[in-house]
């Protein structure tokens, strides 16, 4: 008598592959939860037998590496509150509202529904292209960089075993626009608001490049007025609070001193001059934070307040219309027009490197290789 056939019990992290009476082909892997102590299953299907077995073998070897297998249920809404909230003691307040902004408006909307381990470069790319399609491909690639780093620490964690946002195509950046004054056109600009309440900070910012954060963060003691310099070493920011206040620099070589021309260092004398009357127009309501440019009771200024000022400014002038960031591309424009290095720029403006830099004001060294290309026909001409 033959001896009756006994079933093999499967060791922990093996799995076993069988087809459904629909064709469907399920893999399965039983494991022990580390932390728990419990035993949990984990299943993969196909309607193709190798590809089930292909995600099978990946189950297996990610636990054979001590990961514990994607949790199928989690959804992209439910990881992406879990990163943030991760993520908010870790970085500055303006990167965290950055993020939270993208998730609220266009990644929870968009694919929060949608489960962590079935989300597809493809389900990226659409969301991508509905914000293109609305002119908006600037907010598409930002959407995209928020997803990405979050779907790293999806992959570092475990919820996820790629990252479908790295493999999305993201969309073609535009071409800059970048405006910038001549210097006829700033030579009118500071003389035109030379009395006006916020022109001494047009002019700091058109003679130094500085970022307006920067100039906003500036206080009373970073100006070394015998060596005539300026300390930049932060920027203004709003903190958790919700308080505007100095914050760490945007990057490490943001961090700078720069020497001051005369023109901006007469603008300081009369901003100091400004920052008096209104301190005695203030009387006691005066909040002296030790800000060098500031509201009517002390408080630093706020961007939209300066760029409201400067488009009344340039209309008033007859001159074309830019935005305050585009006073820094002037002030580039003009230092590589009188044929200042373009490391030595690169370094005023505190950039991270040489190659934004050479990114940012490719073109206008245009004039600066025709002056090459004419040298040159002079010295082989003679003429």
């Amino acid at each position: 008598m033959m001896a009756k056939a006994t079933r093999r019990r499967r060791a922990n992290g093996e799995g076993s592959l069988y087809q459904t009476k629909s064709g469907l082909w399920r893999g399965a892997v039983t494991y022990t939860d580390p932390e728990t102590g419990t035993t949990k299953r984990s299943s993969v299907a196909s309607r193709s037998q190798s590809v089930a077995r292909e995600r099978l073998t990946a189950l297996r070897r990610q636990l054979d590496l001590g990961s514990m297998p994607v949790d199928g249920s989690l959804t992209v809404g439910d990881y992406l509150d879990r990163w943030l909230e991760a993520l908010r003691p870790r970085v500055k307040p303006s990167t965290w509202r950055s993020h939270d902004l993208a998730v609220r408006l266009y990644l929870r909307p968009s694919l929060g529904g949608q489960r962590v381990s079935r989300l597809t470069p493809t389900d990226v790319e659409r969301m991508m292209a509905r914000l293109q399609a609305k002119g908006h491909t600037a907010t598409a690639r930002n959407a995209r960089a928020t997803l990405r780093q979050a779907l790293n620490a999806a992959v570092r964690d475990g919820a996820a075993t790629r990252n479908v946002a790295v493999l999305a195509t993201p969309p073609r950046a535009a071409p800059r626009e970048m405006k910038v004054l001549s210097a006829t056109e700033v030579r009118s600009l500071l003389g035109g608001t030379e009395d006006d309440e916020h022109g001494p900070l047009l002019a700091l910012l058109v003679l130094t490049g500085m970022r307006s954060g920067e100039a906003f963060a500036l206080m009373w003691h970073d100006h070394d007025t015998a060596s005539a310099t300026l300390a930049v070493r932060g920027t203004l920011a709003k903190g958790w609070d919700g308080e505007w206040r100095r914050a760490e620099p945007k990057t490490e070589r943001s961090r700078r001193t720069l020497p001051l021309p005369d023109a901006a260092t007469i603008a300081l004398r009369r901003q100091s001059a400004n920052q008096k009357r209104k301190r005695l127009a203030a009387g006691s309501a005066w909040d002296d934070q030790g800000f060098i440019f500031t509201d009517a009771i002390g408080r630093p200024l706020r961007q939209w307040v300066v760029g409201a000022a400067l488009t009344r400014s340039l209309e008033r002038l007859g001159l074309p219309h830019v935005r305050v960031h585009d006073l820094r591309h002037t002030a580039a424009s003009m230092m590589l027009a009188q044929g200042v290095p373009l490391r030595t720029v690169s370094e005023h403006l505190g950039h991270a490197g040489l190659a934004i830099t050479a990114d940012l004001y490719v073109h206008l060294g245009e004039a600066q290789r025709r002056e090459a290309a004419e040298a040159l026909q002079r010295a082989v001409t003679g003429r």
